[in-house]
């Protein structure tokens, strides 16, 4: 049994909690607050695939990529070099002061 192996295994005497038959929440499926706590938690701190190197097959190619769960988008193009690069979609005035 390798290393890994002891993750599987259950330890005597526990027991899985029961599942229940009763209705789950529904308030995690449908409360804002929530929703942005999860966008903060989880969509922000993970990578999101939001295009292929097939949608940008050549140099200058582009596309814009609106990503609903961040509430923003990116900018995604092929330089010259072949080099796939890409931005937060912001407007240059943003930055000014």
């Amino acid at each position: 049994m390798g290393r890994e192996d002891h993750v599987f295994e259950m330890k005597r005497g526990t027991e899985v909690p029961p599942m229940g038959t009763g209705p789950i929440p529904v308030m995690p499926y449908v409360d804002a607050a929530y929703f942005e706590r999860e966008r903060e938690k989880v969509f922000r701190r993970a990578w999101l695939e939001i295009a292929r190197v097939e949608d940008i097959p050549a140099p200058g190619d582009y596309l814009v990529q609106r990503i609903e769960a961040l509430n923003t988008s990116a900018l995604i193009v092929r330089g010259s070099d072949g080099v796939i690069r890409a931005f937060h979609n912001v407007c240059i005035h943003r930055g000014a002061v």
